[in-house]
């Protein structure tokens, strides 16, 4: 016999979720895997969280491309680095709340998240993307 699945239930794996990837689902469907006072908790790290990927992706092009183009490239490259520095920040800020929340609100005791380096971000990111989009298969 199968067991029924509460919201709390999937809030709270949804969660784990979270705070084991680092990553949230996009910002415009945080409702549909969360409860509303979670998505509302959540809502501002994955607007941060998107705006950083994209600034990452796509760094500001400079107006000295045509005068230098060997500065416009410095520069790029400083701007993804910035980028990538406020994604791994945003990611443990990320795993810190859903942490938080997993213990206040459903009293789940876990072991403290830690922060990754920079190198390992990449790779935990398309890991993390990957994730999501499975769960969603599956609701």
């Amino acid at each position: 016999m199968k067991e029924e699945r509460t919201p709390d239930m999937i809030d709270s794996d949804n969660l784990r979720l979270a705070m084991e990837t680092a990553t949230l689902p996009p910002s415009g469907e945080l409702k549909r895997y969360f409860l509303p006072s979670t998505a509302r908790r959540m809502l501002p790290l994955a607007q941060q969280l998107e705006n950083a990927v994209r600034r990452q992706q796509n760094p500001s092009h400079s107006a000295m491309r045509s005068l230098d183009p060997f500065a416009a490239k410095w520069f790029e490259k400083r701007e993804r680095n910035a980028a990538l520095g406020d994604i791994v920040s945003i990611r443990h800020r990320i795993q810190m709340q859903a942490h938080r929340l997993l213990q206040t609100e459903y009293n789940i005791t876990l072991a403290r998240p830690y922060r990754l380096p920079e190198h390992q971000e990449d790779m935990r990111q398309r890991q993390g993307s990957r994730q999501w989009s499975d769960k969603s298969r599956r609701l």
